[in-house]
């Protein structure tokens, strides 16, 4: 399923927001996710894939994205 940045977002090692840092992805970017899911806090992490890197993106700052 591919999802969409919906500001500047991080790309992250692991689940929570202190995790170290892979690459930053543009607002507007669309991502691929597989349906995996973490949760840490109260806050849901997607591990997706961007330029041939996983990562967990918080799921606050990501929409479904309309295209195909």
């Amino acid at each position: 399923m591919k999802l969409v940045t919906k500001s500047v977002l991080n790309q992250r090692k692991e689940g929570n927001s202190t995790a170290t840092i892979i690459q930053t992805i543009p607002k507007g970017t669309r991502v691929d996710w597989y349906g995996y899911v973490t949760e840490c806090n109260g806050s849901l992490w997607y591990l997706v894939d961007y330029k041939n890197h996983l990562g967990f993106c918080s799921s606050k700052y990501l929409n479904v994205s309309r295209e195909t």
